[in-house]
């Protein structure tokens, strides 16, 4: 119960489709999962997604039953990786998600290594993710900034920052905070 086109795919899971692309494969035991086109990916695992780019691959770490490794998707991209559960690389190239409890992403960039559950990495180059519950941005930049009108203004969200020529504000779960800039470096 498996369909493939394209061309040299190879499909041995069960309920799985290769739709077009080339060299691309999906391997036994994987149950559920689709390839959708791009060159030379690979999937090992069930329920799983790789959605054009090359070279990409989903599958279990070495040792690990490959159903382990399920319900993952790489969008696009080259040489993208993902050995973990419930995690999505969209596009980047040389990514990895491995080693969490899953629930992770990989948004482009490249060289990124991601292994923090319920973590994210947005673009940027080299970044190595281990911790927990983190997001990753290698160039934080506030635009439309928000300036609180005092301590007790009850606009804004608990973390979030502004800041205007003479302070930088952060929103705590109970009142506006500011401490100075230092202007002469």
């Amino acid at each position: 119960y498996s369909i493939t086109t394209g061309v040299s795919n190879t499909n041995d899971g069960m309920f799985s489709g290769i739709i077009a692309g080339a060299s691309n494969t999906i391997n036994s035991p994987s149950e559920g999962s689709i390839l959708d086109g791009g060159q030379s990916n690979s999937i090992t695992g069930t329920n799983n997604f790789i959605g054009g780019g090359a070279f990409n691959n989903i599958e279990a770490p070495a040792g690990a039953p490959t159903t382990t490794r399920s319900n993952s998707a790489i969008v696009s991209g080259v040489n993208n990786n993902v050995n973990d559960n419930n995690s999505v690389i969209v596009g980047g190239n040389t990514n990895v998600i491995e080693g969490g409890s899953g629930l992770s992403t990989i948004v482009g960039g490249s060289n990124n290594d991601l292994s923090g559950t319920r973590s994210v990495i947005l673009g940027g180059n080299g970044i190595i993710g281990t911790q927990d519950d983190a997001v990753y941005v290698p160039k934080f930049i506030i635009k439309d900034n928000y300036i609180p009108t005092s301590s007790t203004d009850t606009n804004g969200e608990v973390g979030q920052v502004s800041f205007d020529t003479q302070y930088m504000y952060y929103r705590t779960p109970t009142a506006w905070s500011r401490t100075p800039l230092n202007l002469t470096w």
